[in-house]
Protein backbone atom coordinates (compact mmCIF):
# COMPACT_ATOMS: atom_id res chain seq x y z
CA UNK A 1 0.00 0.00 0.00
CA UNK A 2 1.09 3.42 -0.97
CA UNK A 3 1.13 6.58 1.16
CA UNK A 4 -1.30 7.62 -0.77
CA UNK A 5 -3.45 4.80 -0.91
CA UNK A 6 -2.92 4.26 3.03
CA UNK A 7 -4.00 7.63 3.40
CA UNK A 8 -6.83 7.35 1.29
CA UNK A 9 -7.87 4.67 3.41
CA UNK A 10 -7.77 6.50 7.08
CA UNK A 11 -10.07 8.72 5.60
CA UNK A 12 -12.84 6.77 4.54
CA UNK A 13 -15.17 5.87 7.69
CA UNK A 14 -16.11 2.18 5.40
CA UNK A 15 -12.70 1.10 5.22
CA UNK A 16 -11.23 -0.73 8.59
CA UNK A 17 -8.25 1.39 8.87
CA UNK A 18 -10.57 4.86 8.46
CA UNK A 19 -13.91 3.17 11.13
CA UNK A 20 -10.83 3.96 13.72
CA UNK A 21 -13.08 6.88 14.69
CA UNK A 22 -16.47 7.87 16.21
CA UNK A 23 -18.48 5.02 18.07
CA UNK A 24 -15.92 2.38 17.14
CA UNK A 25 -13.01 4.39 18.62
CA UNK A 26 -14.95 5.89 21.24
CA UNK A 27 -15.91 2.06 22.16
CA UNK A 28 -11.93 1.33 22.24
CA UNK A 29 -10.70 4.66 24.01
CA UNK A 30 -13.12 4.27 26.76
CA UNK A 31 -11.67 0.84 27.72
CA UNK A 32 -7.89 1.65 27.62
CA UNK A 33 -8.05 4.55 29.57
CA UNK A 34 -9.69 3.07 32.31
CA UNK A 35 -6.15 1.09 32.07
CA UNK A 36 -3.71 4.62 31.89
CA UNK A 37 -2.70 7.13 34.47
CA UNK A 38 -4.02 10.53 34.37
CA UNK A 39 -2.07 13.18 32.17
CA UNK A 40 -0.41 10.67 30.46
CA UNK A 41 2.57 11.19 27.83
CA UNK A 42 1.70 9.08 24.97
CA UNK A 43 4.10 7.70 22.10
CA UNK A 44 2.46 6.12 19.28
CA UNK A 45 4.79 4.51 16.56
CA UNK A 46 2.96 3.79 13.52
CA UNK A 47 0.54 6.39 14.13
CA UNK A 48 -1.52 6.94 10.97
CA UNK A 49 -3.69 10.16 11.52
CA UNK A 50 -3.14 9.21 15.21
CA UNK A 51 -7.17 8.60 15.69
CA UNK A 52 -6.44 6.31 18.83
CA UNK A 53 -3.66 8.17 20.89
CA UNK A 54 -5.71 11.23 20.35
CA UNK A 55 -9.21 9.63 21.65
CA UNK A 56 -6.75 8.28 24.47
CA UNK A 57 -5.32 11.49 25.13
CA UNK A 58 -8.49 13.64 25.79
CA UNK A 59 -9.72 10.54 28.01
CA UNK A 60 -6.24 10.74 30.32
CA UNK A 61 -5.98 14.63 29.90
CA UNK A 62 -2.54 13.59 28.03
CA UNK A 63 -0.37 14.43 25.07
CA UNK A 64 0.66 12.36 22.48
CA UNK A 65 4.27 12.20 19.98
CA UNK A 66 3.26 9.98 17.24
CA UNK A 67 5.39 9.32 14.30
CA UNK A 68 5.11 7.19 10.76
CA UNK A 69 6.81 6.47 7.45
CA UNK A 70 4.26 7.53 5.19
CA UNK A 71 5.13 11.26 4.64
CA UNK A 72 1.94 12.05 2.67
CA UNK A 73 0.60 10.66 6.11
CA UNK A 74 2.67 12.59 8.16
CA UNK A 75 1.87 15.52 6.47
CA UNK A 76 -1.64 15.42 6.75
CA UNK A 77 -2.09 14.27 10.65
CA UNK A 78 -0.45 17.91 11.49
CA UNK A 79 -2.01 19.73 9.25
CA UNK A 80 -5.47 18.07 10.39
CA UNK A 81 -4.73 17.65 14.00
CA UNK A 82 -1.57 19.03 15.26
CA UNK A 83 -1.95 21.38 18.09
CA UNK A 84 -0.83 21.28 22.23
CA UNK A 85 -1.87 17.69 22.99
CA UNK A 86 -0.26 15.98 19.06
CA UNK A 87 2.47 16.12 17.19
CA UNK A 88 3.62 13.76 14.45
CA UNK A 89 6.77 13.05 12.68
CA UNK A 90 8.28 11.18 9.83
CA UNK A 91 10.43 8.28 11.55
CA UNK A 92 10.64 5.11 10.81
CA UNK A 93 9.99 1.97 13.68
CA UNK A 94 12.84 0.19 12.08
CA UNK A 95 15.43 2.28 12.62
CA UNK A 96 14.42 2.66 16.09
CA UNK A 97 13.93 6.29 17.25
CA UNK A 98 15.20 7.61 20.68
CA UNK A 99 13.45 10.29 22.04
CA UNK A 100 14.83 12.95 25.04
CA UNK A 101 11.74 12.27 26.84
CA UNK A 102 9.90 8.94 28.53
CA UNK A 103 6.84 7.84 27.82
CA UNK A 104 3.81 7.14 30.14
CA UNK A 105 1.99 4.89 27.63
CA UNK A 106 2.89 3.51 24.20
CA UNK A 107 0.81 2.33 21.90
CA UNK A 108 1.36 -0.51 18.97
CA UNK A 109 -2.18 0.06 17.54
CA UNK A 110 -4.42 -1.26 14.96
CA UNK A 111 -2.17 -4.14 14.24
CA UNK A 112 1.15 -2.49 13.97
CA UNK A 113 2.87 -5.06 15.43
CA UNK A 114 1.55 -7.86 12.83
CA UNK A 115 3.01 -5.74 10.06
CA UNK A 116 6.81 -7.54 11.36
CA UNK A 117 7.86 -10.93 11.49
CA UNK A 118 7.10 -12.76 14.49
CA UNK A 119 10.98 -12.83 14.74
CA UNK A 120 11.28 -9.20 15.50
CA UNK A 121 8.51 -8.94 17.97
CA UNK A 122 11.00 -9.25 21.13
CA UNK A 123 14.01 -6.13 19.68
CA UNK A 124 10.68 -3.99 19.30
CA UNK A 125 8.79 -4.51 22.46
CA UNK A 126 12.65 -4.49 24.00
CA UNK A 127 12.52 -0.91 22.11
CA UNK A 128 9.50 0.48 23.37
CA UNK A 129 10.89 -0.92 26.51
CA UNK A 130 13.76 1.72 26.75
CA UNK A 131 11.53 4.59 25.84
CA UNK A 132 9.15 3.73 29.47
CA UNK A 133 8.74 5.63 32.05
CA UNK A 134 8.32 3.53 35.62
CA UNK A 135 5.14 1.43 35.52
CA UNK A 136 4.80 2.95 32.31
CA UNK A 137 1.25 1.26 30.07
CA UNK A 138 2.55 -0.76 26.90
CA UNK A 139 -0.43 -1.05 24.00
CA UNK A 140 -1.33 -3.31 22.02
CA UNK A 141 -3.78 -4.06 19.28
CA UNK A 142 -3.14 -7.54 17.79
CA UNK A 143 -4.01 -10.18 15.70
CA UNK A 144 -3.55 -13.65 17.34
CA UNK A 145 -3.23 -17.29 16.09
CA UNK A 146 -6.58 -18.53 15.68
CA UNK A 147 -7.06 -22.53 16.50
CA UNK A 148 -9.68 -22.69 13.43
CA UNK A 149 -10.40 -21.01 10.03
CA UNK A 150 -13.00 -18.66 10.27
CA UNK A 151 -15.89 -17.67 8.09
CA UNK A 152 -18.43 -15.08 7.62
CA UNK A 153 -20.65 -14.87 4.63
CA UNK A 154 -23.58 -12.68 3.73
CA UNK A 155 -25.62 -11.19 1.06
CA UNK A 156 -22.78 -8.52 0.28
CA UNK A 157 -19.78 -10.99 0.16
CA UNK A 158 -17.94 -13.04 2.03
CA UNK A 159 -14.91 -13.31 4.71
CA UNK A 160 -12.22 -16.09 5.06
CA UNK A 161 -9.88 -16.07 7.83
CA UNK A 162 -7.20 -19.52 7.97
CA UNK A 163 -3.92 -19.32 9.99
CA UNK A 164 -1.32 -20.35 7.00
CA UNK A 165 2.57 -21.07 8.17
CA UNK A 166 2.45 -18.14 10.86
CA UNK A 167 0.20 -15.81 8.87
CA UNK A 168 -3.22 -14.86 9.48
CA UNK A 169 -4.61 -14.70 5.94
CA UNK A 170 -7.71 -13.04 4.84
CA UNK A 171 -9.94 -13.72 2.29
CA UNK A 172 -12.52 -10.87 1.34
CA UNK A 173 -15.13 -10.34 -1.53
CA UNK A 174 -17.95 -7.88 -1.41
CA UNK A 175 -19.69 -5.93 -4.00
CA UNK A 176 -18.48 -2.20 -3.06
CA UNK A 177 -14.39 -3.14 -3.24
CA UNK A 178 -14.30 -6.75 -5.13
CA UNK A 179 -11.80 -8.90 -3.93
CA UNK A 180 -9.11 -8.07 -1.19
CA UNK A 181 -6.26 -10.45 -0.02
CA UNK A 182 -4.36 -9.21 3.07
CA UNK A 183 -1.97 -11.03 5.61
CA UNK A 184 -0.41 -10.79 8.91
CA UNK A 185 2.21 -12.29 10.86
CA UNK A 186 0.93 -13.79 13.85
CA UNK A 187 1.90 -16.36 17.09
CA UNK A 188 0.08 -17.37 19.79
CA UNK A 189 -1.66 -15.92 22.93
CA UNK A 190 1.36 -17.78 25.29
CA UNK A 191 4.12 -16.46 22.71
CA UNK A 192 2.80 -13.14 23.24
CA UNK A 193 2.99 -12.79 27.05
CA UNK A 194 6.41 -14.57 26.71
CA UNK A 195 7.77 -11.66 24.49
CA UNK A 196 6.63 -9.48 26.69
CA UNK A 197 7.63 -10.80 30.05
CA UNK A 198 11.20 -11.41 28.65
CA UNK A 199 11.05 -7.34 27.79
CA UNK A 200 10.10 -6.45 31.38
CA UNK A 201 6.19 -6.11 31.16
CA UNK A 202 3.78 -7.83 32.80
CA UNK A 203 0.04 -8.19 31.10
CA UNK A 204 -2.52 -6.21 33.00
CA UNK A 205 -5.68 -6.33 31.11
CA UNK A 206 -7.00 -8.49 27.74
CA UNK A 207 -9.70 -8.22 25.58
CA UNK A 208 -11.37 -9.06 22.42
CA UNK A 209 -12.56 -5.48 22.40
CA UNK A 210 -14.15 -5.47 19.25
CA UNK A 211 -16.33 -8.72 19.27
CA UNK A 212 -19.11 -6.88 18.94
CA UNK A 213 -18.87 -6.05 15.36
CA UNK A 214 -21.10 -7.39 12.63
CA UNK A 215 -19.59 -10.68 11.45
CA UNK A 216 -18.31 -9.33 8.00
CA UNK A 217 -15.64 -8.16 10.22
CA UNK A 218 -13.50 -10.49 11.06
CA UNK A 219 -10.07 -8.37 11.17
CA UNK A 220 -11.57 -6.07 13.70
CA UNK A 221 -13.73 -9.05 15.32
CA UNK A 222 -10.96 -11.09 16.47
CA UNK A 223 -8.18 -8.20 16.99
CA UNK A 224 -7.16 -8.57 21.23
CA UNK A 225 -6.54 -5.10 22.68
CA UNK A 226 -3.42 -6.05 25.04
CA UNK A 227 -2.48 -3.53 28.29
CA UNK A 228 0.70 -4.86 29.94
CA UNK A 229 2.53 -2.41 32.51
CA UNK A 230 6.63 -1.67 32.96
CA UNK A 231 8.15 -4.14 35.98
Amino acid sequence: MTSQTLLEALLDDRSDDGAWRGPLLDHWADLVAAHCPPGSAILEPMCGLGGQSRALAKRVNGSVIGFDVAPDVVAAANRLFSGGMFQCYHLDILERPQFSAQFDVVLLGYEALNAFPVGIWSSIITWVRSLCAPCARLILDLQVRHPRRLVSSGLDGIVLQADIFGRLVTFDYNKRDGVRISQRYVCSTEQVASVLSAAGFQTIWACEVFDIMEPSKLDLKTLRTIVAVAV
